[in-house]
């Protein structure tokens, strides 16, 4: 091993598939199950690998054919005719450091319930515990029962983690035993280990397959990576769908829609014509009452006028017949009257004749002058005309080019027409609306610039706080990767401490807590992690000094003992005889003896043996004697017993009185008297009191048997050791006592030295491993490299924070600009709404320019027409003028010619009516009577042409008024009628439902236009009812389409709401002013006006948007201008799709892994290159680009070299070849899935375009020795060697696996798992494989029906073999170990020579 790495140590299942509890050991991180098909061997393998690396559940990951048939809870519940519906189980995969003794666990829990999910959590116990020893996955209620998930949380606890999430669980196990930078590092080596795990991978191999499964190990683009383009793409499938359904609804509106105009346009125009003949009727009604109204006036005036002329006439008849009669006396006065007469016309007619001729002569100069001006008059117009159609083709072009729809309507007819009176009021009104429109237009389209700039200046700042926020992650996670490693490394040197120490030496429980310590830091400091080991210590030093100080006292305790000792030699080699142990208060008495002057003796001192008796005997009687308290006590002569009297208090004794029994055996046969001549104490005293103590029972005196019984009086009993010997009795027996005392003594003595000794040794000992433990203690790994990873940590993470924060500013900084700009586009899309405008600056600056030049052009156009009328008035008024004047002279040459015959003629009868008179001389005379009877005659025929014109007027007037007031009761009828239809057509034309021209304030001139408009209508020969039977057949047609609108038809200006209730129409007659408001109409005529009411009943069709009613033309309308806006924002999803998103931010995202994965095959090619095979063989990898399929794709190289630019680098080219590319991709793949007749989604059809890895190819290259490098092709692969084949297929999968974990943590463990290993290598070749996987330091567990695994290339492996007979419902194992010579059976009992004493107790 190149490092203190983890190995895989062991795997386990509990209540799991028809294990109830197995354990497989690894040895070295190897691992073989063999078995037959149906053992279980493949089951037990895919149950840890890859499934405890990443928790995924999947059937296609568990099962190593890819099949989804079965599913994790199956391997819990099994068949559902099995009976087991609820279970819980547990797999767990134990890992260890190859060069210390840290462990960690990972393990998932399980369970299922049938018809129900399967729950999961996964954990790790990561502070030295270990399944099975220290740590139960079980509890005990009389059998082994699983936890459940809350129970194995608090047991967990704090020493490791539990994860619910599959994810969350997939990282953990990347943190703690790989450290890839990126979780998606962790996933391909999954993922290439899932592939390499293929059962009989070499049996059907090719140098296809393995590009399969290179190209398969790749990481695809992830949801999260996709969540952009995802919601992208779901935004425009939204919008393409509510376009799609707004189109429909528009489709369906418009086929409604089109009957519905034909319907709304002949009711207008049939309104119209009912207006106008219903006003036209009332036109010349009210014409006729006023020429009925002149002529009774004038009747009148004529009966009143014939009247006064009538006396008149007969006054002046009277005078003129009396003075007629006088007169009639001469006759020549009538002569003279008609010279008068005739002579006076003469004049008057000269007069006139001059008057004329001075008229002719004005007119004829006039004439000329009218003609003079007429000529420059129509010599003026022709320019005008030229330059106002010049100025209208002008406004015309204007028009089209600013898109000011206006001027078509307004001023459609005017080149046609220029002398049509054209009112440029509601013109210059539009126009000045649209340019205050473009103003706000053109001003908003300048806020989105700027707003435009600001956002993107915002959104790169954005982006580069991004990036410096991602560098700061990465360096994050660097620093947490570091600190997890640091303690990683201060586990190991805590756990190689530990083996150094010979005192310091925590426990396995201990050192669990400083482990979970060590993970828990920096939560718990360094002073918690020290504090473990200081508690061991002080521990130690308790007991140390605990020790030192019970070995003190008891080398002070056998100081003493020596001191007393010594003491108590010197006393008996000073003293003469033995003495047995006396009480303070026996010697307190003896010394009150000796001072009263009583003679005494102990017992002991007066008698001695018989000779023959022997010494057990000796002993007994001794011991009995001394046991009864009479061995010492004392003997005083009679004659002062009487002066013992009571002894003080604070003194104590023992009296023998003798008391003689005859005929009985007593002590004398044993014992006789020893006392000398100069004793206190007489022989025959002593005699006495032998002979008192009996040698049988007696219960009423003291005796002692033979056998070493003894009492007292009956009352005490006993019964000696039979061990004692004798020491006080007799000479001898204390001189031997004596001896052995001191020889004892002296033993003692010698003896408490040498433990004094060796107490002095031991106390050094612990003090000199006080200093030890105080060494060892000093020696435990030290913080700073923790303090300076954890500073380090802080120190990124506060930078961190801060990128965060940046972020987070610029991140609403730059949503507050485009949140501007979103509100500003809205504005532009709500101005521009319902204009054809371009909606871009540049075209909006033009039309601002191009309605300032119309609104020029307008103005001289005005101008010019204002002179064109007024020179085309002037023309009209001078040909008017000259024709009077031609009239004129016509008339003034024909009176000429008329009053020239006239003056002929007068001047004959004057001169012959001269001559009369002359002749007469009666002029005067006859003047009168003439003139009399001149008058007389015409009297009568006045008088009577007064009276009939009299009787005439007053006749007249009487027909005329009775005319009138027949005429003025229909008027108020016609102008009732004339109302309904009035009303009738103004609340048609206010529905707005037909697009009409406006004429100002004046509905008929309206009527009239929309008569004329639609003529057409004239030769229609389809009745109102057969429109509105159409109508109604297309509204049935299309509503079921228009649902969401709630379309309703129903009948508008529906005169009866209630039962003869008229309503909503004229009550009264059209004009207030009229007469005979109280005129009763006829019954008819309520009948004719009930009936144009009905006739004014239309139908109506209404819908709602967003709950709001509204009217058809609203409702088509709001779904054209919705089709308008969707399809706008689909344009803008589109671009920001393959723009925005695509270019700036999955092309990150793709970049980054071709890179990674560019980065792969390279570290794979340098390690097959450096790799020696006993075959001489080497091979290389190429990851090639792929060409491009058709004319709008790219090939891969120029595709990924655009995606590896900046995207605010690339060109606006740039992104379209981009757009296309992919467009084409999208709509390549679509056909493809039409012609299959398969269906995907939108987001699956851009995942697969998106997918990097199909991008490229791989190609495998192999070189032997001696010859060029050539491509592995199928044929080639077929000529190579069994050996040869093996190498080239594996060689490169292991080089890829070895190069994934190369990018791992350089103490992450190297797994690979394989189904069926090497089916169809030979055994030599094999070997070559095992050696492969040992030089690349591949750990492994793998299956096989028949291999042993047991080569030479194989250090050490456990095998295992899997029996399940006849399917039975369990699984047995038998166990062998290679140990790289030997493989053997491994029993029970190897198993617990091999287990350390805590495993052995454990189990």
């Amino acid at each position: 091993m190149t490092s203190n790495r983890w190995i895989i140590n062991r795997i386990g299942l509990l209540n799991f598939w028809y294990y109830d509890e197995e354990e497989f050991d690894f040895t070295g991180g190897r691992l073989l199950l063999r078995g037959a098909n149906g053992s279980g061997k493949s089951v037990t393998m895919q149950s840890f690998i890859p499934l405890l690396l990443d928790g995924n559940k999947s059937p296609e990951r568990l099962d190593p054919f890819g099949s989804r048939a079965r599913k994790l809870e199956n391997y819990l519940l099994g068949e559902e005719d099995t009976g087991e519906n609820e279970r819980t189980g547990y797999l767990y995969m134990e890992f260890k450091k190859a060069q210390s003794d840290q462990y960690l666990t990972l393990g998932l829990g399980l369970h299922a319930k049938r018809g129900r999910p399967m729950d999961f959590w996964g954990f790790a116990l990561t502070d030295g515990r270990r399944v099975g020893r220290n740590f139960q996955l079980v509890k005990e209620t009389g059998e082994k029962v699983p936890l459940t998930k809350q129970e194995l949380k608090n047991r967990v606890g704090e020493g490791g983690e539990v994860h619910e999430r599959q994810k969350d669980y997939m990282a953990m196990v990347n943190r703690l035993l790989f450290g890839y930078d990126r979780l998606e590092e962790y996933d391909e080596l999954i993922k290439l280990l899932v592939q390499l795990r293929t059962p009989k991978l070499s049996k059907d191999f090719k140098p296809t397959v393995i590009y399969d499964i290179l190209t398969n190990s790749l990481q695809p683009l992830s949801d999260e990576d996709l969540r952009p383009m995802s919601e992208a793409i779901e935004n425009m499938d939204n919008i393409k769908s509510r376009l799609d359904q707004l189109q429909e609804s528009k489709k369906a509106t418009d086929r409604l829609g089109r009957e519905f105009d034909k319907y709304n346009t002949f009711l207008l125009w049939e309104k119209a014509g009912k207006y106008l003949q219903s006003a036209e009727e009332v036109v010349k009604a009210e014409a006729e009452e006023k020429r009925l109204e002149s002529a009774v006036e004038e009747y009148i005036q004529l009966h009143q006028g014939a009247e006064v002329k009538l006396a008149t006439l007969k006054s002046e008849q009277e005078a003129l017949q009396v003075k007629q009669g006088e007169l009639m006396q001469h006759d020549s006065f009538r002569i003279m009257e008609r010279l008068n007469k005739h002579t006076v016309d003469l004049a008057e007619w000269e007069k006139e004749k001059a008057l004329k001729i001075g008229a002719v002569e004005q007119k004829e100069e006039r004439e000329v002058k009218v003609r003079t001006d007429l000529t420059q008059a129509q010599n003026d117009l022709g320019p005008l005309k030229t330059m106002m159609q010049e100025l209208w083709a002008e406004l015309d072009a204007l028009a089209k080019e600013t898109c000011f729809d206006e001027h078509f309507f307004i001023l459609a007819d005017f080149p046609i027409d220029p002398m049509a009176e054209v009112d440029f009021v509601p013109l210059k009104k539009e126009l000045q609306r649209y340019k205050e429109q473009v103003r706000k237009i053109l001003a908003k389209l300048r806020e989105e610039e700027e707003r435009n700039r600001a956002y993107d200046q915002a959104y790169g700042e954005l982006e580069a706080a991004k990036k410096q926020q991602e560098t700061a992650g990465i360096a994050f996670d660097q620093a947490e990767q570091l600190l997890f490693e640091i303690k990683e490394e201060f586990t190991e040197k805590v756990y190689a401490w530990r083996q150094t120490n010979r005192f310091l030496i925590p426990t396995e429980e201990e050192m669990v807590r400083l482990q979970r310590t060590v993970n828990q830091y920096p939560e718990k400091s360094y002073d918690d992690l020290i504090a473990v080991v200081r508690a061991v210590r002080e521990e130690q030093d308790k007991e140390r000094l605990t020790a030192i100080s019970n070995l003190s006292a008891a080398k002070e305790g056998r100081i003493e003992i020596l001191q007393s000792k010594e003491g108590e030699l010197a006393e008996w080699l000073t003293k003469k005889d033995p003495e047995p142990a006396r009480r303070e208060e026996v010697l307190r008495n003896r010394a009150r003896l000796k001072e009263a002057g009583i003679p005494f003796i102990p017992f002991y001192q007066a008698v001695e043996f018989r000779p023959e008796i022997p010494e057990e005997l000796r002993g007994k009687i001794e011991e009995a004697l001394a046991t009864m308290g009479v061995l010492d006590a004392l003997i005083v002569p009679a004659k002062y017993q009487g002066k013992l009297g009571r002894s003080p208090q604070g003194a104590a004794e023992q009296y023998l009185f003798p008391k003689l029994q005859l005929m009985t055996a007593d002590l004398a046969n044993w014992l006789q008297p020893a006392v000398g001549s100069n004793s206190p104490v007489s022989a025959e005293e002593v005699d006495l009191v032998i002979r008192s103590i009996m040698i049988e029972e007696n219960p009423d005196q003291l005796y002692l048997t033979e056998e070493g019984r003894f009492g007292v009086g009956g009352v005490l009993k006993g019964e000696v050791s039979a061990v004692y010997q004798s020491r006080y009795i007799g000479v001898e027996a204390r001189r031997r006592y004596r001896e052995a005392v001191i020889e004892g003594l002296r033993g003692e003595v010698a003896e408490l030295k040498g433990e004094i000794a060796q107490f002095g040794q031991k106390i050094r000992t612990q003090e000199e491993q006080g200093r030890a433990l105080a060494a060892e203690f000093a020696a435990f790994p030290g913080k700073e490299d923790l303090e300076t990873a954890y500073a380090t940590l802080r120190d990124r993470e506060l930078t961190l924070e801060n990128k965060k924060k940046a972020v987070a500013e610029k991140a609403e900084r730059a949503e507050a600009y485009y949140r501007k700009l979103k509100e500003t586009k809205e504005e532009i899309r709500e101005l521009t709404l319902k204009i054809q405008l371009p909606v871009n600056l540049e075209a909006v600056t033009a039309a601002e320019d191009g309605v300032e030049e119309y609104a020029d052009t307008l103005r001289d156009l005005e101008t010019t027409h204002t002179k064109y009328l007024g020179k085309r008035a002037n023309l009209s008024a001078l040909e008017e003028r000259l024709a009077e004047v031609e009239g004129d002279l016509d008339d003034l040459r024909y009176d000429l010619g008329r009053l020239n015959r006239l003056i002929d003629r007068e001047t004959q009868v004057i001169r012959s009516l001269r001559e009369t008179l002359e002749q007469t001389d009666y002029q005067s005379i006859i003047q009168e009577s003439e003139a009399c009877l001149t008058r007389l005659a015409a009297i009568p025929q006045e008088r009577e042409a007064a009276a009939a014109q009299a009787q005439s007027g007053k006749d007249k007037a009487a027909d005329t008024k009775e005319k009138l007031a027949g005429l003025r009761r229909k008027m108020y009828f016609r102008r009732f009628y004339a109302g309904i239809r009035r009303q009738g057509f103004a609340e048609e034309c206010n529905l707005g439902y037909v697009t009409i021209a406006s004429v100002q304030d004046n509905l008929s001139a309206l009527a009239k236009r929309i008569r004329e408009e639609y003529k057409d209508y004239r030769s229609e020969t389809k009745s109102p009812e057969d429109y509105l039977r159409v109508l109604q057949e297309r509204y049935y047609e299309v509503r079921h389409q228009l649902t969401e609108y709630r379309l309703t038809l129903d009948y508008l200006f529906n005169p009866v709401t209630a039962e003869g209730e008229e309503s909503g129409l004229p009550t009264t007659p059209d004009s207030p002013d009229a007469p005979h408001r109280d005129v009763e109409l006829t019954a008819e005529e309520r009948a004719t006006l009930n009936q144009a009411r009905a006739e004014l009943k239309r139908l109506d069709i209404r819908g709602r948007i967003q709950g709001r009613d509204v009217n058809f033309q609203t409702l088509a309308g709001f779904l054209a201008d919705s089709i308008t806006e969707n399809e706008k924002l689909l344009r803008d999803s589109d671009r920001q799709l393959f723009e925005d998103v695509l270019a700036n931010t999955i092309s990150k995202k793709i970049r980054a892994k071709i890179y990674h994965s560019e980065q792969w095959v390279g570290k794979m090619n340098s390690l097959m290159a450096a790799m020696n095979t006993s075959s001489g063989l080497t091979f290389s990898l190429a990851w090639k680009s792929r060409a491009a399929e058709t004319e709008e794709q790219m090939d891969t190289a120029e595709l990924v070299s655009l995606l590896k630019s900046e995207a605010s680098l690339l060109r606006s080219e740039d992104f379209q070849r981009l757009a296309e590319h992919f467009r084409s991709k999208i709509n390549q793949a679509r056909k493809g899935l039409e012609e299959a007749g398969v269906t995907k989604t939108f987001h699956t059809l851009v995942k697969e375009v998106l997918d990097y890895r199909q991008w490229f190819e791989f190609q495998l290259f192999y070189t032997k020795t001696g010859e060029r490098k050539r491509e592995m092709t199928n044929n080639a692969f077929d000529r190579f060697s069994g050996g040869e084949k093996a190498m080239a297929m594996y060689v490169p999968l292991f080089s890829a696996v070895y190069a994934r974990y190369e990018a791992a943590r350089t103490d992450a463990p190297r797994l690979i798992s394989l189904d069926e290993a090497f089916a169809g290598v030979d055994e030599n070749n094999i070997r070559d494989m095992f050696r492969l996987l040992e030089e690349l330091e591949l750990n492994f567990v793998m299956n096989s029906q028949i291999l042993w695994g047991d080569y030479d290339t194989v250090p050490a492996l456990s095998i295992c073999e899997l029996v399940r007979p006849n399917n039975a419902d369990f699984v047995s194992v038998i166990r062998y170990r290679w140990n790289g010579q030997v493989r053997e059976l491994v029993t029970s009992d190897l198993v617990a020579r091999e287990l350390t004493a805590e495993e052995a107790i454990a189990r």
